[in-house]
């Protein structure tokens, strides 16, 4: 479950909470809340009891910080029943202390991370009782009507939630959101609505659009239709894209009960036009239908294909061609149509209907897309005569085009594949000396064609020639795959053994060079970069998205914080201290993908764009090592190089412990639902939920385990084994043909799947520019 995103609940956000002390709340007032244990304040009811013959008080501070200590770093690796281990003991040895004040309020957290909501009342309960006045008490009460509300108890939650309100007015519309929520739960609608309302009416929270929504949903369900719709149209006018095919068809909902079908009717057709990959647009298709709305087949096959339904598109496709062979979308049947076959694995039937669309209509917007996937089937099926026709015919017929550089390159692929090497490294080297040609490739190509050109050569035993072709690409592009590539054959060449696997440099913290280095770069960028209108101005400590967001941040609400942030790094944009000053505190509070874009924003201020030029603590906001320790753990257990493990992390999620995709897959690991099953069986994870995958601690050790195991199918092979994280064994196996010794270079371009040939390509880089940044 994400907090807050889309439709998500913002109470009880308790599996992606972030779990994480430090923001710098204000002291709340004194408020009674009686505690669930009949303990008096003295004597805790958490952990083991005190020894009859206990140590000494000295020894039994440092054991309870030694306990809390080791509870902090499971907490923040999300590993929250080891930390809840580590820290129930600890009212019980020290009761009263700050310690044990801190313990209480960290096992409320982790128990609510464990939906363990009874645990997580009486611990934030009794950390309220013994602590009035400590500082966290105003978040404590925000957790403590989570818990209330996970256990059913909604008016007790609404009077906790007020609380929390009462101490943090800058925050009252999110307690005003989760109220409504709460009112939602037991079926209060008339109050929940007038707490929608007030969040509304708070023209500064980013919960207008979600408020909207629910109180559209509340006249919906009561058959206020005039007023749904109303509501669903102002949450439209201000949500995002990611919410718009849901919106619309909610909308086209209440039209239609509203009596407005030509709304509805307007409605659905965007959804089904526009959106054909959410799952709404097979909802909107529905209704349509039932509306006895006339649907060309060709839009509810695209509909059906894009859900998967291969059979049913296929037949509507062809019912449509059928009727219509010239017609509007002709073009579009036949292209979806061949990806249909293609999904099926009829590869002769993809080919025929990608010729029909270049051959009969060679202007449509699908036409080079159709040439470019003949040519790649073809190939994949080795006729690699008729795919270099192919390849040719999408080269001349369609220049500058969006494949024509691709496919200049597979003509010499093609060649390279045959045997002709001498031919293939003519053909590429006569691009990049045609003017014409060489100024209009994309930058990625050129140190694309010279790696090539000088593999051919070092088969034909020509190795300078291949070295002075390596050396160029590698001076091209030292940062990304192809220069990275070449610059391991370069390696490879001279006899050079790669970098030892270890983790020394993993674990290293800045040094006073590296700071200095920091500041005199940062004051340098300063004078240039603060000359935009106002910007001198602005100050980042007074900002009040800043302060909203580490309050945000002190009850859990990390995308709300995230949204807030982001809008502050926009704000200074131009300030390189300020921009450095929130990746330090985006990094505290490990929201990492936000640190990483403030690193970003350093670079393009930066005269020269390299990581390279940057100096080594920017270098490392780009390419972060968190959860360094939890890393490298899991690695040594599978075996992996920590540094393989920490590029796939970037790339899948640029460490954003909350990451989603939209087929499904979560966490710094990405791992889908059902792969996270089969992993715990196989780990004996018997309590695990789809859930726990946003814990670090377990996106980490699933990702690790199953990155382990294609690296052990594949013997060690890395291309193959990220190849198959990505994109499954099945399809490895036929882009390698089955043989381990594929040559690699080869086995990244013949990969199918732009996702994964991408995915690969990236990773790789990580791993590379990770190896440069933390030797050993």
């Amino acid at each position: 479950m994400k907090l807050l995103h889309g439709r998500t609940t913002i109470a009880l956000f308790v599996v992606a909470v972030s779990l994480l002390s430090g923001c710098n709340d204000r002291k709340p007032p004194d408020v009674s809340l009686a505690p669930m244990s009949p303990d008096s304040a003295s004597t805790s009811s958490f952990g083991t009891p005190t020894p009859a013959s206990p140590p000494g008080s000295a020894d039994r501070l440092a054991l309870a910080r030694a306990m809390l200590e080791r509870g902090r770093g499971y907490q923040a690796d999300g590993d929250y029943d080891l930390a809840i281990g580590e820290m129930k003991g600890v009212p019980a040895l020290v009761p009263g202390t700050t310690e044990s004040g801190e313990a209480l309020f960290r096992l409320g957290q982790c128990y609510l991370a464990r939906q363990r909501f009874q645990e997580a009342e009486q611990a934030l309960g009794e950390f309220l009782l013994v602590y009035p006045n400590d500082d966290r008490g105003s978040r404590a009460k925000f957790y403590l009507a989570t818990a209330q509300r996970g256990l059913g108890r909604g008016e007790e939650a609404v009077e906790s939630y007020e609380a929390y309100a009462t101490a943090e007015p800058s925050l009252r519309s999110y307690a005003e959101f989760a109220i409504g929520e709460t009112y939602l739960d037991i079926g209060t609608y008339d109050l929940a609505a007038e707490r929608f309302l007030r969040v509304i009416q708070d023209e500064a929270t980013s919960l207008r659009p979600q408020a909207m929504e629910k109180l559209a949903n509340i006249h919906f369900q009561r058959e206020q239709f005039l007023e749904a719709v109303r509501w669903y149209e102002a949450a439209l006018a201000q949500a995002g894209a990611s919410d718009e095919a849901r919106l619309r068809f909610l909308l086209g909902r209440a039209y239609v009960k509203a009596g407005n079908l030509a709304g509805a009717k307007a409605q659905f057709d965007t959804v089904v036009r526009r959106f054909p990959l959410s799952s709404d647009s097979v909802s909107a298709l529905d209704a349509l239908l039932e509306m006895g709305v006339e649907v060309s087949t060709y839009l509810q096959g695209r509909v059906r294909f894009f859900q998967w339904d291969l059979k049913e598109a296929a037949s509507l496709l062809k019912a449509y061609l059928l009727a219509n062979a010239d017609g509007e979308y002709a073009p579009l049947a036949h292209y979806y149509l061949g990806r249909t076959y293609w999904r099926q694995d009829n590869e002769n039937g993809a080919l025929q209907e990608f010729a029909k669309v270049a051959d009969l209509f060679p202007k449509s917007e699908v036409a080079p897309e159709s040439r470019w996937l003949r040519g790649r089937i073809l190939e994949e099926q080795g006729q690699l005569a008729a795919a270099a026709a192919e390849y040719y015919r999408l080269a001349t017929g369609y220049p500058r085009g969006e494949y024509w550089a691709e496919a200049l390159f597979r003509r010499g692929l093609v060649a390279y594949k045959r045997g002709d090497l001498e031919g293939a490294a003519e053909l590429w080297q006569s691009y990049l000396e045609d003017a014409s040609i060489a100024l209009a490739l994309p930058s990625e190509a050129r140190p694309k064609l010279l790696l090539w050109e000088g593999k051919a050569m070092s088969t034909l035993g020509r190795t300078e020639e291949a070295r002075q072709f390596w050396q160029q690409a590698a001076e091209l592009d030292p940062e990304d795959y192809y220069g990275l590539r070449a610059e391991e054959w370069l390696r490879h060449s001279a006899g050079a053994a790669r970098p030892a696997v270890g983790h020394n440099g993993l674990l290293s913290t800045e040094t006073e060079t590296q700071r200095r280095s920091l500041a005199e770069w940062l004051s340098g960028l300063t004078a240039s970069a603060t000359s935009g209108p106002g910007q001198e101005t602005l100050s980042l400590e007074s900002d009040p998205g800043l302060q909203r967001a580490r309050m945000l941040l002190g009850i859990g609400l990390r995308d709300e914080a995230a949204a807030e942030l982001r809008a502050v790094m926009d704000r200074f944009s131009r300030q390189p201290k300020a921009l450095y000053q929130l990746a330090v505190l985006t990094q505290e509070e490990r929201l990492y993908h936000l640190a990483i874009s403030a690193g970003w924003l350093l670079q393009r201020l930066s005269t020269n764009s390299s990581v390279a030029s940057l100096p080594v603590l920017v270098q490392r906001l780009l390419y972060p090592a968190p959860y360094a320790a939890l890393v490298l753990r899991r690695a040594d257990e599978e075996g992996l190089d920590p540094y393989l493990l920490f590029a796939l992390m970037r790339q899948e999620s640029l460490f954003n412990r909350d990451a989603y995709s939209p087929a499904g897959a979560s966490g710094l690991t990405q791992v889908i639902p059902s792969t996270g099953e089969e992993i715990a069986k196989k780990l004996g994870r018997e309590t695990f939920r789809p859930s726990d995958l946003l814990q670090p601690s377990v996106s980490v050790t699933f990702g690790a385990w199953y990155l382990a195991r294609q690296v052990e199918t594949f013997e060690g092979n890395q291309f193959f084994a990220l190849a198959a994280y990505n994109g499954g064994t099945s399809n490895v196996r036929d882009w390698n043909r089955g043989d381990l010794d594929y040559d690699n270079d080869l086995f990244v371009e013949e990969i199918l799947f732009n996702e994964t040939r991408t995915f690969v390509k990236r990773v790789y880089s990580n791993y590379r520019l990770y190896q440069r940044l933390y030797p050993q």
